[in-house]
């Protein structure tokens, strides 16, 4: 059987990458959310998840990092519950597509966004809906309040960030 991986951790770098990092105020963040040893586990996935077909188990990142397995696991789980890594494995066709996000916003837009919005980008859902028809969305499904803080707070980011350049317009219906 082939495998095979992709990833996603949000907006994309313009151009190619293999190193994927955390920035300061993100790292910050994180650690106030969970504890060191997940930023760090974090971290560890962000490094190896732009190599081609690198399957990510908690055996090997045990080994690879130092940390005992159970403290992986549990890691791994505390950055799963607050939505800053979610892995995938899909099978069929003779093929295993393992998918891994990471960072809130690649982990909302592909486990919540399309079935939620119809769209799996932040942009796509910003320029797609109202600020009305996005609250209503939020309150008819059965989403906890950190999910749609976190899904609105990523909304909200991308508003900001559109007012604030000179070169990106914005939704007057947001």
């Amino acid at each position: 059987m082939n495998q095979s991986t992709t990833f996603y951790f949000g907006s994309r770098p313009r151009k190619r990458t293999t190193d994927i990092y955390l920035t300061m105020p993100e790292k910050q963040a994180i650690f106030k959310e969970t504890n060191f040893t997940a930023l760090y586990l974090l971290e560890y996935y962000l490094s190896v998840m732009a190599k081609d077909n690198y399957v990510i188990n908690d055996q090997k990142t045990a080994i690879a990092t130092g940390l005992s397995l159970r403290s992986v696991q549990d890691n791994r789980r505390l950055l799963e519950n607050n939505n800053l890594f979610w892995s995938k494995k899909i099978t069929g066709s003779g093929m295993t597509i393992y998918l891994y996000c990471a960072r809130k916003e690649g982990v909302y837009c592909k486990k919540y966004f399309d079935n939620l919005f119809g769209y799996d980008k932040v942009r796509d859902v910003y320029w797609n809906h109202d600020r009305k028809t996005f609250k209503n969305i939020l309150a008819t499904n059965s989403l906890s309040q950190k999910e749609i803080r976190d899904i609105t707070d990523l909304l909200d980011r991308y508003h900001d960030k559109c007012e604030k350049s000179k070169s990106m317009k914005c939704n007057p219906n947001w």
